[in-house]
């Protein structure tokens, strides 16, 4: 059975890698519709998998997931996944996540098939450990029992 094409994603095979290009606003709706492909792309063992961002205007949470996602399975296989990505708004995303270190993303598709024709399989990311608030910088909750600290006037 032949899948019908989609409004929000196109697969095809180049250079012996799979390219998904996804396309338009990659919201919750359109995940749905975008996860089969992603997950067909990394079923394979040591998958050569380029997402292509180029095409989308929007990326939310959802987004996020599904490249997450497709990361996971990949490496999980002993792949490679490049991420095509030059749109700024999509960049300031990534970087604001702290997923840019993780995909490291390119402006081409073609410096993301580069990438993807080199030997063997890419070792895991190494975890970068993550800093600790300092103290009062609002990111941290009190202790229990702690005095609170808001707006003159206003009762926690």
């Amino acid at each position: 059975m032949t899948q019908q094409p989609s409004l929000h994603v196109a697969t095809y095979r180049t250079g012996g890698c799979t390219v998904v290009e996804l396309r338009g606003e990659v919201d919750i709706a359109a995940a749905v519709v975008i996860s089969p492909y992603l997950d067909r792309a990394t079923t394979p063992a040591e998958p050569r998998l380029a997402v292509d961002l180029s095409p989308v205007t929007f990326l939310d949470a959802s987004g996020l997931r599904l490249l997450c996602r497709a990361h996971r399975r990949t490496q999980a296989q002993g792949g490679r996944l490049a991420l095509v990505c030059r749109r700024p708004a999509l960049l300031r995303v990534l970087a604001l996540t702290g997923l840019e270190s993780r995909f490291a993303p390119v402006p081409t598709l073609a410096e993301a098939l580069s990438r993807l024709a080199g030997p063997g399989p890419v070792p895991p990311d190494p975890v970068a450990p993550v800093p600790s608030p300092a103290p009062g910088d609002g990111r941290t909750a009190p202790a229990p029992g702690a005095p609170r600290s808001g707006p003159p006037g206003r009762v926690p």
